[in-house]
This record gives C-alpha cells, structure tokens and sequence, in this order.
C-alpha cells in the first residue's frame, strides 16, 4: 500500500493542539488504524543531504519514520510529553468528515479517511533512512511539540 500523499509530517497531529490544550477529548476515526510518520527535521536534513551532496543529484528517496504507530499510540506519546493522560473518543467517518469540512477540502478528508480505514488491517512499513541514521521517533516529536499541546499560562 503506498499513500505517498498521506504520509505526512507529524503534523497532522497538530488538530489534536485545540483539543488537549482545551481538555475535551481527542475525536479519533479508525484509532487502531498505523501509519510511519516523519518528524519535520528528518525531511529537512534528507532535503539538505540531497541538495549539498553532488552525488544526489536527480536521485529520488522515499522518506519515513522509524515505525508504524496506531493512532492510540500516538496520542499516548504526546500524553508523556505533556505529563497528563488524554481521553479520546473514537468517530465515525462521517462524524470526522463533519468535524473536520470547516479546515479541510472534503477530498482531503476522503483520502485520509479511506488511508486510514486501509492501515487498520495493512499497516504502513517505516523503510531504513536513506542518510544511514535512524530517523526521530515520535516520542522525540511530541517532545519537541510539547508547548503546542499545552494551554498558555496567564
């Protein structure tokens, strides 16, 4: 199975900032569902290997995380990031497709929908780091996006 497409940044974990900083619960489709996320400074540091290293020209990498994490785990690693235990509720697609029509083109939302329904049977394999280093876990994402899902003081 191959979503290049959907297999983004851990950004996409930031719709869940609003949520957890406002102490509702995280309205999750397809929680068992596993995908292989990317940490930002991975792509940046293969991005700038390809563009300063005169061997990589015209070569093409596909990038992953270290891991397939289901999207309970997910949560679970900004939960110890953040030092406290977060609820989620599971949806249905069409109460995600509701949840999310305000922030997203409704296509988007059908092909993250159908790719998560795919990966809770076929989860997403991590491939080795084309640089030879282990790509950042998501444990170190959440980590580095701790303030992100906390609520400012004052």
């Amino acid at each position: 199975m191959d979503h290049p497409e959907a297999r983004q940044l851990r950004e996409h974990l930031l719709f869940w900032a609003f949520p957890i900083r406002s102490g509702f619960p995280v309205r999750i489709p397809y929680p068992s569902s596993s995908q292989v996320l990317i940490h930002e400074a991975d792509v940046a540091a293969a991005a700038a290997y390809a563009l300063t290293e005169a061997d990589q020209a015209g070569r093409i990498y596909e990038l992953t995380g270290p891991a397939s994490t289901t999207k309970i785990e997910q949560l679970a690693a900004i939960s110890a990031a953040v030092g406290r235990d977060l609820p989620y509720v599971e949806v249905t697609a069409d109460e995600f497709r509701s949840d999310m029509a305000q922030y997203m083109d409704a296509g988007i939302i059908d092909m993250l929908l159908r790719y998560w329904s795919e990966t809770v049977d076929e989860p997403e394999v991590a491939l080795p780091s084309p640089l030879g280093v282990p790509s950042i876990s998501l444990e170190r994402w959440a980590e580095d996006h701790r303030s992100d899902f906390i609520a400012p003081v004052g």
